[in-house]
């Protein structure tokens, strides 16, 4: 279908012997490594992926600049403004969260120093972020294929015509999805990994989720009228994002407790809000961070807003299907009306006006331009 250039065969290796000296690694231990190799993989994949929303981004804002219809160009109308700045919504949250995770394992792998066995260290650092290498996947790996869906939708027929790029790019970011771990795969491993270190003790999870629980009878907290910090509300929404997760897992796990595997559902969902979490905090941290050293993009809010609506958006939805499949009656009632709250903008967003901001800012730049 797609990735042509890369040659895609069956290898079958039947009762071959490998010489002792060609061993990788320590018998029986193989595993170590390739699932190592997987964690880069799934990092360098999503990061990957990411470039490819850019280069939709840019392909599509192009043709659409230069294409008119109805003696205008495609790109003065505001439903394709607004595919633009969806598209440019993503490619944020994908670079942020992947300069975040590569910051995270670089910092983990420095400081590990001289040590007898480098290698095995550096294999148990990168162990440590497999949940961060997951996400940065499936993120990388569904942004992409909405952005090429949207650069075909631009580009119209030509878009399903091989002379145009807009076709490759749709038939070759479909096995995204697929290698190094479906993304159906992934999402197990953030959930199970997350309930697995809980289990151990080395995550506060179940106390974290009491607390929350806990909070839903308690009046809101509607601040002491200090002065807000810029992106309060961004900063605000996080926080209670974060309690929203919780709120889902602790209502699961006191549901299903040990037996929770088989509800591949739940895991999944759970691994799509704390998908959209990490996407949004990167982000957030990302802007937070432009704006104190002065190199705040014109869109940089626009973004960040955005982004507040489609994570809210789609926490509460996966949430409140998995709270259907844990509870019921007035239990299910209170805790649907906990998450709304906890998934609620502080102030309404005016999403019209922000994409096509945003839209006219990629304009202006000829595509999507932001500093790192």
């Amino acid at each position: 279908m797609g990735i042509r250039g890369s040659s895609t065969c069956t290898l079958v290796l039947q009762e071959t012997r490998i010489p002792k000296a060609n061993l990788l690694g320590e018998a029986g231990r193989g595993h170590v490594i390739a699932f190592n190799i997987l964690n880069v993989g799934r990092f360098k994949l999503g990061a990957g992926a990411t470039g490819g929303v850019k280069m939709s981004l840019d392909e599509a804002l192009r043709y659409g600049r230069d294409r008119e219809q109805f003696g205008q160009p495609l790109t003065s109308f505001p439903l394709i403004q607004g595919k633009l700045a969806d598209m440019a919504v993503l490619a944020f949250a994908g670079e942020s969260a992947t300069y975040r995770t590569a910051g995270l394992l670089d910092e983990a792998i420095a400081a590990i120093g001289e040590v007898d066995d480098h290698d095995r260290a550096v294999i148990s650092a990168v162990e440590e972020f497999s949940i961060e290498c997951s996400i940065i996947k499936v993120l990388g790996s569904e942004a992409l294929d909405f952005a090429t869906d949207e650069c075909v939708q631009i580009f119209g027929g030509y878009g399903y015509v091989e002379d145009y790029p807009a076709e490759r790019y749709f038939r070759d970011a479909r096995i995204n999805r697929i290698y190094e771990g479906t993304n159906e795969i992934n999402r197990m491993v953030i959930t199970g990994t997350l309930l697995k270190r809980a289990m151990k003790g080395e995550l506060p999870l179940l106390a974290a989720a009491k607390q929350v629980q806990d909070a839903l009878l308690s009046v809101p907290d509607f601040g002491d009228g200090a002065e807000k910090p810029d992106f309060a509300d961004a900063i605000d929404l996080l926080d209670r994002m974060k309690k929203s997760i919780l709120l889902v897992s602790g209502v699961a796990a006191l549901k299903f407790g040990n037996k929770i595997q088989p509800e591949q559902e739940i895991l999944a969902w759970l691994a799509d809000m704390v998908i959209d979490c990490f996407a949004f905090e990167s982000a957030l941290l990302r802007a937070r961070k432009m704006v104190a050293g002065g190199n705040e993009a014109p869109m940089t809010r626009d973004l960040v807003d955005l982004l507040a609506v489609r994570t809210g958006h789609r926490m509460l939805q996966v949430g409140s299907e998995a709270l259907a499949r844990c509870s019921e009656g007035d239990d299910l009632r209170m805790q649907l009306a906990g998450l709304k709250r906890f998934t609620k903008l502080v102030e309404p967003i005016d999403t019209a006006a922000a994409r096509r901001r945003v839209a006219q800012v990629l304009l202006d730049n000829d595509g999507y331009r932001m500093p790192a």
